[in-house]
């Protein structure tokens, strides 16, 4: 078997010397749990979206599913959300014992639309769960203006938001609440990390408290000597060596969506062959958490096989909720055509931090080599 001359992996991370620096100054402080370094990339996260709070956790579903319990949603409630998304948005409503409601997402820009959503709500509909796609953007303001209709609550899975811009502004300055991840393949990472932001000061607060097992307030032999729980929470804490981490990370975020646009465009301009995602009107910078192009379903498995026998790692993101081996027993009988597509048609070749503009031309050699091999 021919060895790839040059191997590269899905989405390699970036770490300097001052991430290092950052994990060692926690280390050697003699506190690596959630502390001062969270409150401190708490704080930078609020400034950088412009939003009064960010609840800093231990992952992006943990996020999600702390977001559902400070909503009051559990049993009985229904929460809409698109079935072409990563497992862990419906996951999440599953824990809480509430009923996720599948929708269809926009063929071109991927992800659900108020429209798709507003054909699903019932009387036991209490929220709404939209997703930020590779990042690609929801239109937040019609779905605000949903919700407000409706009277249910507005939770976005914001996983691949941070870096995008949202009719001009940074994205993420919203009236509702949303959640975001900072798992090692995303722009700015923590390695294992995720947040809730909310401009609700009550809400916030609540949030605080779920996420440390339900605690009134952090340990304290003057304030909280008896660890007193006033409400229910689970560990989801994170530490305070991720978030030094999370801060380096988040000061170049400028940069990193800069190189990531770049790198799309060289596939774009490179690759014409193929479909890609649209960006909508309301969106004016996409950061490109990943990079997805759809590729003829005949095609698609023999384009993988050969990429990877060159060295080139992909991802298929994602198989559709309801054609997944355990959730298609929960959700018989549904049909979602552009769901359905975009999981036969999708390919995500290689884009990470760590990588060069010279990896993403040898991708685009690779494919188009290929490509024109393939009957």
């Amino acid at each position: 078997m021919e060895v790839p001359s040059k191997k590269l992996s899905w989405s390699p991370p970036r770490f300097d010397k001052e991430e290092k620096e950052a994990a060692i100054r926690v280390v050697n402080s003699g506190w690596v749990t959630q502390g001062r370094e969270t409150k401190a990339f708490e704080k930078e996260l609020s400034e950088y979206f412009r939003v009064r709070h960010a609840v800093v956790m231990n992952n992006g579903t943990s996020a999600l599913i702390a977001s559902l319990i400070a909503h009051g949603i559990g049993p009985g409630d229904e929460v809409i959300v698109p079935s072409y998304t990563f497992i862990a948005t419906v996951n999440s409503i599953l824990a809480v014992g509430a009923k996720p409601v599948l929708a269809d997402s926009d063929p071109e820009t991927w992800v659900t639309t108020p429209e798709l959503v507003k054909e699903k709500i019932t009387g036991r509909t209490k929220a709404i769960m939209p997703v930020d796609v590779g990042g690609g953007l929801i239109d937040s303001d019609g779905f605000e203006a949903l919700a407000q209709e409706k009277n249910i609550t507005l939770i976005e899975d914001a996983a691949h938001l941070p870096g995008a811009k949202y009719k001009g502004k940074i994205a993420g300055s919203y009236n509702h609440t949303w959640t975001t991840s900072f798992h090692m393949a995303k722009l700015a990472l923590t390695i294992e990390g995720g947040a809730v932001f909310t401009n609700d000061d009550k809400l916030a607060e609540l949030l605080s408290q779920i996420r440390n097992h339900g605690m009134s307030a952090p340990y304290d032999v003057h304030k909280n000597i008896h660890y007193d729980y006033t409400t229910f929470g689970l560990n989801f804490r994170i530490t305070d060596i991720q978030s030094a981490i999370g801060r380096v990370q988040l000061s170049r975020l400028e940069d990193t969506v800069k190189f990531r646009n770049q790198a799309a465009r060289i596939y774009m301009d490179g690759m014409p062959q193929f479909r890609f995602q649209k960006t909508p009107e309301y969106q004016t910078r996409h950061p490109y958490m990943f990079f997805g192009m759809l590729v003829n379903p005949n095609k698609r498995m023999q384009l993988i096989q050969e990429m990877v026998r060159n060295g080139v790692d992909i991802r298929i993101c994602w198989r559709t909720t309801h054609l997944q081996p355990y959730h298609s027993q929960l959700f018989k009988g549904i049909s979602l055509p552009n769901s359905e597509m975009l999981s036969d048609t999708m390919l995500c070749p290689p884009l990470g931090n760590d990588m060069t503009l010279d990896d993403t031309r040898h991708v685009v050699e690779v494919v188009n080599k290929i490509w024109g091999k393939i009957k």
